[in-house]
């Protein structure tokens, strides 16, 4: 990466931390790019853009990948616009300011990559949707999926959070594994 990538990535982590905006962590953001360097995928589709960061990460690892990204938050929209234009990768990316479950609805393409990072409390109900715009063969990382009681999440969250890794092990379409990584990330491997 080039020095003035590192700037922007170092500005976005003190921003996150200012403003109190959950991005993935460091050990979470290298083993991102590693994944999806392995992989090269084609399309990504994001949930949970936040400021971009991921984003860019993901960018730089794939350089063919074109990338969908879905945020609720109009503010945070604007800064990873803003964010995605410095690291000029506009051209690659499409940020979309919806509800997940409205882009979901309306959505007919297929995504070889999909990393999910949005709000916890959806992940369970997430998961047929996302599973049938993954294609054969390909991956779905999800962040923060490690219960812990220590956790700062709700108790209701963590409840959630406990259903979809349940999910995950039970389903009979993907192959996952738990990594131990930041705050937990799995990876699924659509058969």
């Amino acid at each position: 990466m080039t020095n003035d990538i590192n700037d922007l990535l170092n500005a976005l982590e003190q921003l996150a931390i200012k403003d109190d905006i959950p991005i993935v962590d460091k050990a979470t953001a290298k083993f991102l790019a590693k994944i999806v360097s392995e992989k090269q995928p084609k399309n990504i589709l994001e949930i949970g853009t936040a400021i971009g960061y991921s984003g860019i990460i993901m960018l730089l690892a794939s350089p063919k990948a074109n990338l969908i990204t879905i945020e609720r938050s109009l503010n945070r929209v604007i800064i990873a616009t803003d964010t995605f234009t410095k690291s000029g990768v506009t051209d690659r990316v499409k940020i979309i300011n919806a509800d997940v479950f409205e882009f979901l609805e309306s959505n007919t393409q297929k995504f070889d990559f999909i990393f999910l990072d949005g709000a916890k409390n959806q992940y369970p109900k997430l998961l047929s949707h996302l599973k049938s715009i993954l294609t054969k063969s390909g991956t779905l990382v999800t962040d923060n999926v490690q219960s812990l009681k220590h956790s700062n999440f709700s108790p209701q969250i963590l409840l959630k959070i406990k259903e979809f890794r349940a999910l995950l092990k039970q389903d009979p379409d993907l192959h996952t594994e738990f990594l131990n990584i930041g705050d937990g990330i799995s990876v699924s491997i659509k058969k």
